[in-house]
């Protein structure tokens, strides 16, 4: 079983993994002033994240990167995954957009997307 983590190691840390992306859990609300969007992100610096919106699409992208503990560590169980992310939250149509607003709380991105009307 060691060989087998061993390798899983390797792998992740291969050249590859680097061109590795992940996709974070996201929640979206429909709300009375428009949009909320509840996005996973822990152990994300969210100087790493960048928010866009292109027409009716919101573009979360950023970067998880592994902590430096200072030690040599030996591996033994790796499920996080430290690479650049992306998630795609797409609405029904186009957002007549007033604002953003958003919030970092426990590991989850906040953002509230308050359009004319609602």
């Amino acid at each position: 079983m060691a060989e087998r983590r061993d390798l899983l190691w390797l792998l992740m840390r291969s050249e590859r993994a680097s061109e590795m992306t992940w996709s974070p859990a996201a929640d979206v609300y429909r709300t009375p002033y428009g949009w909320l969007v509840k996005v996973e992100l822990a152990g994300v610096n969210l100087e790493d994240v960048e928010i866009s919106l292109d027409g009716a699409d919101l573009y979360i992208r950023g970067v998880r990167r592994d902590m430096e503990l200072g030690e040599c560590l030996e591996c033994y169980q790796m499920e996080l995954v430290y690479s650049r992310f992306e998630r795609i939250v797409s609405f029904p149509r186009t957002l007549n957009l007033r604002r953003i607003e958003t919030d970092y709380l426990n590991g989850l991105l906040i953002i509230r997307l308050v359009c004319e009307g609602g």
